[in-house]
């Protein structure tokens, strides 16, 4: 899990990752336009029933239209063994599967992220590497009101071939 911790990457690195166990929400078919919502109500009942062992993540287990089929959570040292129900939500075991990644950090605002995605995939493509799904973020900064966000970083990660 050494990969969720590490320095900012200033240019885009290729690497292995193990697999990394967590306990996530999952939702199919959400709509983009109500992420937010997704992600105050499934971290805040994820932050109250689980000691998080790393940053936050969301993983895309499709390309986003508008709907998305994301998992979003934290990595566990200790696995859940079945469903527990939450607030709004269902927190589920989950996992970041292990792979050869691209991967590249983000310092700024969220609605930023496309273009450092789009940086991610070009440079990709001019090492003759293939993206293919899923993609995950680490959210390396925990964003709160009082943060700017200028100083966010979100490490952007997809599966190569």
């Amino acid at each position: 899990m050494d990969f969720l911790n590490g320095p900012a990457r200033d240019s885009v690195e290729v690497f292995d990752i193990p697999a990394v166990k967590t306990v996530c929400v999952k939702a199919t078919g959400w709509q983009m336009s109500k992420l937010e919502e997704l992600f105050d109500t499934g971290f805040t009942s994820l932050a109250t029933a689980v000691q998080p062992a790393g940053p936050a993540y969301a993983l895309f287990t499709r390309q986003p239209s508008d709907t998305v089929d994301i998992e979003i959570g934290f990595p566990t040292s200790t696995a859940l063994i079945a469903p527990i129900p939450a607030q709004k939500v269902t927190l589920e075991p989950g996992e970041i599967p292990a792979g050869k990644v691209a991967s590249l950090s983000h310092i700024g605002a969220f609605d930023k992220l496309p273009q450092a995605y789009e940086e991610l995939l070009a440079r990709v493509e001019q090492l003759g590497l293939t993206p293919k799904l899923p993609f995950f973020e680490v959210y390396v900064t925990e964003p709160s009101p009082d943060k700017d966000p200028a100083d966010l970083r979100t490490d952007i990660y997809t599966y190569i071939e």
